[in-house]
């Protein structure tokens, strides 16, 4: 009502601020102490809960990787299985067809066979370990003898060897002062059972540290350098360590042992079989001193310098009996320039007397009596007198020619002087159409070949080198020539012609042809379905072009090494 008097306010006033001190926990805890500790355990105990939870899922899936893992295992323990049956003696066999060829090629390379096989498994370990024919070959270089463990380890592999006849290449070609130390260290412990050696740049002062009977079993030793010999104070003027080696054969030389006054590396010439002079050099020294001597020698290769073609070196033998070698078989020629520009007859070559000569190399620039001067040329004259000499050779059954340039009239003439010869070696410097025709013309009264009618295989190097590219190119010989020439070999009345032999480098190109499909050439296809082997084989990697002709030369393809730095 309108201004009638209230009564009394039984309602507290909400007085702000009042109703602060009712939600004070001090003052009004919400719970018990112990219902609080119950809360704490609670949420922890919900959160190992969730841990455990968290962890016996991360069990599961690492159970499904394990069976992923045993379901792999299984796999390759099927695959490996018969490998694992397999007999120590037939892994063996396997491990040593894993090995480089050729086998100078072998190194201590951890990717590299042998030290690889030693990687796979503990058996494969051991038993690469303890076969000797893995480790016969070992070729080392300066790096691989830059810390403090590459000796020791070397030498824990060169054991490896055992007694077996061991091969050691050492190039050490960019610091000329390897430590004594580590030089003799090195050879010392090897050297009773070393039978080839093969050094490379090794310092002349560090062979003249070894002494000379540390050689026994030494049968073969190639030394090539990249500077020339510099006398040494304190040094003697002569290398002894190897001349008494009883068992030493063949040794290859560069030209730094070589001076007009002596050889400076002391020799058992008496007993060599054969000796090869790489490089330029004084070829009278070694002729008038020692050549004699080499009374077993077999085998000669000399680089022929200007001296030996000057007359004066048969004059200053005048007098004196010709230089008998009843055992000799093979001789190697390389030729290189003169100082008027021309190749002469080499002088010494009347001065030696070996009738049973069968293997001959003649090797250098140019053969060409129709170019000018300016390049080293052959003079007519000269040819003449080389024919005339091969003439000579009644068992000459291999010849080998490389050569740049080469003229046919002189390869007719120098060819006309073979008449028994069996086997051809013959680098073209280009098609060789003109060769292959000059081979194919036969006698009319006989219908035998005019040249080489015993030729039996044929050996064809159809390459060159480009100096502006710095490679050696293969050239496609000229089919049609090639396949007439084999054509009429095989239907001559000799019909000795079995095998021809095309190297190839930088690809096989058009040369594939000739050993594959015959397309386009059917006269050659049934020359090769009536019995002729024909094949066309590229340089493998790491041969060198210049030296891969010992693999066929009957004198030193058992000399594998000396192509390594020759």
């Amino acid at each position: 009502m309108t201004g009638a008097s209230t009564g009394p306010n039984l309602i507290p006033s909400v007085i702000p601020g009042s109703m602060d001190g009712r939600f004070d926990h001090s003052a009004y805890p919400l719970c018990h102490p112990d219902e609080e500790a119950l809360f704490q355990a609670q949420s922890e105990k919900a959160g190992y809960l969730q841990h455990l939870s968290d962890i016996w899922e991360r069990m599961k899936g690492l159970k499904l990787e394990e069976e992923e893992i045993l379901r792999e295992v299984t796999r390759c323990d099927e695959i490996l299985a018969p490998v694992r049956r397999v007999p120590d003696d037939i892994l063996r066999e396997i491990f040593k067809r894993t090995l480089p060829s050729p086998q100078w090629l072998v190194t201590i390379r951890s990717t590299q066979s042998p030290t690889v096989l030693t990687q796979v498994c503990r058996r494969w370990r051991a038993v690469a370990i303890h076969y000797a024919d893995l480790w016969k070959h070992l070729r080392i270089r300066k790096s691989m003898m830059k810390t403090a463990s590459g000796v020791p380890r070397l030498l824990e592999i060169a054991r490896r060897s055992k007694t077996d006849p061991f091969h050691l290449q050492v190039e050490w070609p960019k610091n000329p002062n390897m430590p004594a130390s580590t030089w003799v260290t090195l050879m010392a412990p090897i050297s009773r059972s070393l039978t080839s050696l093969s050094l490379h740049g090794v310092h002349q002062s560090r062979i003249a540290e070894l002494p000379s009977n540390l050689f026994p079993c030494l049968q073969r030793l190639s030394i090539s350098q990249l500077r020339g010999w510099v006398e040494i104070e304190g040094m003697p003027p002569t290398l002894e360590a190897f001349k008494d080696c009883p068992s030493l054969r063949r040794v290859a030389l560069d030209e730094w042992f070589i001076d007009i006054d002596d050889i400076k590396l002391l020799l058992p010439w008496n007993q060599l079989t054969h000796f090869l002079q790489c490089d330029e050099s004084h070829n009278f020294t070694f002729i008038e001193k020692y050549l004699a001597s080499c009374t077993e020698l077999r085998y000669l290769g000399l680089t022929l310098d200007d001296p030996d073609f000057n007359p004066m070196f048969a004059a200053q033998w005048d007098g004196r009996p010709a230089v008998h070698l009843p055992n000799f078989e093979g001789l190697f020629l390389k030729f290189g320039c003169t100082l008027d520009g021309y190749i002469h007859y080499p002088e010494f070559l009347d001065i030696l007397d070996f009738p049973n000569l069968k293997y001959l190399r003649l090797e250098g620039d140019d053969m060409d009596t129709s170019r000018e001067a300016g390049v080293p040329v052959w003079e007519g004259e000269d040819v003449a007198r080389l024919a005339a000499r091969l003439d000579d050779f009644p068992h000459l059954v291999h010849l080998a020619f490389s050569w740049d340039t080469i003229d046919y009239p002189t390869l007719a003439t120098l060819l006309s002087s073979a008449t028994g010869l069996e086997t051809l070696d013959i680098r073209l410097g280009d098609s060789g159409r003109a060769f292959f025709n000059a081979l194919r013309i036969v006698r009319s009264d006989n219908d035998e070949p005019w040249l080489l009618p015993q030729l039996r295989k044929l050996i064809l190097r159809p390459m060159a080198y480009k100096k502006r590219y710095r490679r050696w190119i293969t050239h496609d010989i000229h089919e049609e020539s090639f396949e007439r020439f084999v054509d009429a070999r095989k239907k001559s009345s000799k019909n000795a012609l079995k095998e021809v032999l095309i190297y190839s480098v930088a690809g096989l190109r058009g040369l594939i042809r000739l050993s594959t499909s015959f397309e386009g050439l059917p006269l050659l296809k049934e020359c090769v379905d009536g019995g002729l082997e024909l094949r066309v084989e590229e340089y493998a990697h790491g041969v060198s072009v210049t030296s891969a002709w010992m693999d066929d030369d009957p004198c030193l393809c058992d000399w594998p090494e000396l192509q390594a730095n020759f």
